[in-house]
């Protein structure tokens, strides 16, 4: 259900080895392609497909980053949640399929094994498939979101959990952590909104009155896959059913054209916004600045363009709307990346052990990129205040040759990275083969997903110790001044 196209990659990528290894897999999203491009077979609602396209289509995510306002309001965040749900419900056979796969000469089952869901909005989906007894497992492909972890009883502390939409990190300072607290608690208040007062409504509209409360569905998910790893992002303490599968779309470059590798050559950068953001949406005067920026570098450029053709472009720069990433970042030539900030994208960065400049956009991309800066292998620069000298000298710095930190610490993650027992691809089709085997994943889930906040943090627990401390305070407090005043009177007799 997530609305851009970039939370199809893990997805797609699980999907391909769940069907090297001879399962039968259908991905359903928004987005023609990405599923049939890899032998997948792909469920496209229309009515949905139809409003993200219609959605996104006036996003000016750059533009507003760049003019230092809010990309995504708070109330569009939270709209999409039940308009995205009621776009799908709408379409009857699309709900249909959901439910219940196609027969056909490859697909005889009458029912599906496992439903991997989208940790963005899972909610529609979990509805729509109440009842028909299919274990689910949730791909977090936001990994700094924990809410739907916290429902199904992992700890989330506040003081490790950093707010995704800030360039916050665990070590945070008190300030930040009285805006980080708030910010959490500002999301869990909207989250309620959006469930309780708009997306439970609409899907017992459509469903009926059977569907419970969806906050009680994802408390019961089977397993969660973390599109996170400690060698790339916080260290944090995870329940057996939250598996770390960060990089599930990484692999090896390969070859290019000899074209392009003629252009690489002489050494190159990448700059790439992602597929979310549209770089050809960028205001005229931050293009200029990128294009001043980059005429004047010592060697080459490739940049993600999808606009038209841009004139007068210098020599050194070749655009193009699409560019085969990976081999990019895993070409001996490349200097430095210069990215968005995306999850996928650092992921990327760290397993190639190429060093990187990002400029946040929108979403997690703050929280993103504050990790990475963390960690050494990114310097992060903001839009909003950004200058031709200034991004030409932090491309320099992060692109540099010799005495480069950025460089070392990128080869360090990608060591670390790769130093698995296991490979994510690995690890993640053996846990869905897993879930799917014994229909579900009960052992792995904790009794500490009925507890309530205050049971979960014993605050009745504290309150009635409280009470009691401050009971026998009272009463040894009466007795002393008992005591005490008894005796003041003994001397006043003794006295008199």
């Amino acid at each position: 259900m997530g609305g851009t196209k970039s939370h199809t990659v893990p997805f797609v990528a699980l999907g391909t080895a769940l069907r090297i290894r001879g399962h039968n897999v259908t991905l359903v999203s928004g987005f023609p392609g990405p599923a049939a491009n890899n032998g997948l077979r792909e469920l496209i609602p229309s009515i949905f497909e139809a409003y993200v396209g219609n959605y996104t289509a006036e996003w000016d995510l750059v533009g507003s980053r760049f003019r230092n306002e809010l990309p995504l309001s708070p109330w569009d965040a939270m709209r999409y949640g039940w308009e995205s749900c009621e776009a799908l419900l709408r379409d009857e056979s699309s709900v249909a399929a959901l439910r219940r796969p196609e027969s056909n000469d490859n697909y005889e089952s009458s029912t599906w094994d496992v439903a991997i869901l989208d940790g963005a909005f899972p909610e529609c989906l979990l509805g729509i498939l109440h009842g028909e007894n299919i274990p689910t497992i949730m791909l977090n492909t936001v990994a700094l979101y924990g809410g739907s972890i916290s429902r199904q009883g992992n700890p989330t502390l506040w003081s490790l959990t950093s707010y995704f939409g800030k360039g916050y990190t665990q070590e945070m300072n008190f300030f930040q952590r009285i805006i980080n607290v708030g910010c959490l608690a500002t999301l869990e208040v909207m989250h309620w909104i959006m469930t309780t007062g708009f997306l439970q409504p609409t899907l017992r509209k459509y469903l009926g009155d059977q569907v419970p409360d969806v906050r009680e569905l994802i408390s019961e998910v089977s397993l969660t896959f973390q599109n996170s790893h400690y060698s790339v992002a916080e260290s944090m303490p995870y329940l057996p059913n939250v598996v770390n599968v960060a990089c599930l779309h990484c692999r090896p470059a390969m070859e290019l054209s000899p074209d392009l590798e003629s252009f690489l050559r002489k050494g190159f950068i990448f700059v790439s916004m992602g597929s979310s953001v549209r770089a050809a949406g960028m205001p005229d005067t931050l293009r200029e600045i990128f294009i001043a920026a980059f005429s004047t570098l010592p060697f080459n450029v490739i940049w993600k363009w999808e606009g038209s053709k841009i004139n007068n472009l210098p020599s050194n720069i070749r655009t193009g709307a699409w560019w085969p990433q990976q081999e990019l970042l895993g070409h001996p030539q490349l200097r430095a990346f210069v990215s968005h900030g995306g999850l996928l994208s650092l992921h990327e960065a760290a397993y190639h052990a190429a060093p990187t400049l990002v400029l946040p956009v929108f979403c997690d991309h703050d929280g993103n990129a504050a990790q990475a800066e963390k960690l050494g292998y990114a310097l992060v620069m903001n839009l909003a205040s950004l200058s031709i000298n200034e991004l030409h000298e932090a491309i320099l710095k992060v692109a540099a040759k010799r005495n480069n930190p950025y460089k070392e610490a990128a080869r360090r993650r990608s060591i670390l990275l790769k130093d698995q027992p296991l490979g994510s691809n690995e690890v993640a089709t053996w846990w869905v083969e897993h879930v799917a085997k014994h229909r579900g994943a009960d052992h792995l889930k904790s009794p500490s997903r009925f507890m309530g906040v205050l049971r979960y943090y014993s605050v009745d627990v504290l309150a009635f110790y409280a009470a009691v401390i401050f009971i026998v305070i009272q009463v040894f407090h009466k007795l002393l001044r008992k005591s005490f005043m008894k005796h003041s009177l003994i001397i006043k007799g003794k006295i008199d």
